[in-house]
């Protein structure tokens, strides 16, 4: 799936003929929001994906990410406050496409090992989204960056990083268990075979 950092946003007449009187301020404004919509919905999303994960691993990456998702919509509250805007605005439509796409994959009855990679991949997808927009706010935001304000979104760039490289290591591994746990049941299915042919020739 493509990477969209931004979607555009419907905001009210006032707040557009206030920002638009400073377009690189609308354009940062913009960006804040729409991390703050997207993390906002990953906060409502991730605790069922984590209960429906079946491997440990994943549920404890899904709730390490919840921590994070609630960490960040502070920052993201702190970071628009500072700028007197307000960080609420129109949903980000890709992240609540991918928050849908989780759910109707939850409520379909499938091996839990298809289900983890499949959780696993919209995961993947919501990381690269995030990563891509927060590096897009980074660029736009020079102009209206204090202090406080440079270390919330490093803080947060750095840790999408960490959750998107931890979370390729966890499928790798996923995968790996997976094809030898298929390969140990066909080894266990062939032995079987065999042992039924010995018993057959031995019967006769």
């Amino acid at each position: 799936m493509p990477v969209r950092p931004f979607q555009k946003y419907r905001h009210n007449p006032t707040e557009e003929s206030q920002l638009i009187a400073n377009p690189l301020k609308q354009t940062y404004v913009d960006g804040l929001r729409f991390l703050y919509s997207a993390e906002r919905q990953l906060k409502s999303v991730l605790p069922q994906m984590a209960r429906a994960a079946s491997a440990k691993r994943l549920r404890a990456w899904l709730r390490r990410r919840l921590e994070q998702a609630k960490e960040h919509v502070d920052i993201l509250e702190q970071l628009c406050t500072a700028i007197l805007e307000s960080p609420k605005g129109e949903k980000c439509t890709q992240t609540e496409h991918l928050a849908a796409e989780s759910v109707q994959m939850m409520s379909k009855q499938q091996a839990s090992e298809k289900l983890d990679r499949e959780l696993i991949s919209i995961a993947q997808s919501m990381e690269d989204q995030q990563i891509a927009g927060l590096g897009w706010v980074d660029v736009h935001a020079s102009p209206f960056k204090d202090d406080r304000a440079s270390r919330g979104l490093k803080k947060m760039i750095e840790g999408e990083k960490d959750a998107a490289k931890e979370l390729a290591q966890l499928s790798e591994a996923i995968e790996v268990e997976t094809a030898e746990l298929s390969q140990m049941d066909e080894t266990e299915s062939a032995w079987r075979e065999a042992a039924s042919r010995n018993v057959e020739v031995s019967g006769s």
